[in-house]
């Protein structure tokens, strides 16, 4: 399982509207849970690598801050989908983010592309997250069907 966490300097986008009304600390993880490829074993030793389209699956996870515009936004994105998910448009989403190369010492930037996006379930709400009093906060899941990572 490969997992991305996104910091709120990082830039997410959702339906080409940039997110910025995010929690303290991690505020987005972008998980792949399969692989892309499989190994079939056969008769005599041999063995076949398949692809496996599982793999192109994304779920993300956005910590939002509760009642603010970019939770609004989403939410109604979920309300849409419940209302008529046949109609409903999919979600594309653009992650990027930058870190250091301890190598080099460059930046260095990283983009997760994502679509056919659907809000999995109502948001998740929590307050006092590890002991600390802040504004209460959000937790959305997303699936999305296809993720492309760019480097």
């Amino acid at each position: 399982m490969a997992i991305n966490t996104y910091i709120g300097t990082d830039t997410i986008i959702f339906n080409d509207r940039i997110l910025t009304n995010f929690a303290d600390g991690d505020v987005a993880t972008v998980t792949r849970p399969n692989d892309n490829f499989g190994l079939l074993y056969g008769y005599g030793g041999n063995t076949a690598v398949i692809p496996n389209d599982e793999g192109k699956r994304v779920d993300v996870t956005l910590r939002i801050l509760w009642m603010s515009d970019d939770y609004k936004f989403l939410l109604g994105i979920f309300k849409e989908q419940e209302l008529d998910l046949a109609t409903a448009s999919t979600i594309t989403a653009n992650f990027f983010g930058k870190s250091k190369n301890l190598d080099t010492g460059l930046t260095e930037t990283e983009n997760d592309i994502l679509t056919g996006g659907i809000i999995q379930r109502p948001p998740d709400k929590t307050y006092g997250r590890n002991g600390n009093i802040e504004v209460a906060v959000a937790t959305f899941t997303i699936n999305f069907m296809r993720g492309n990572k760019v480097t």
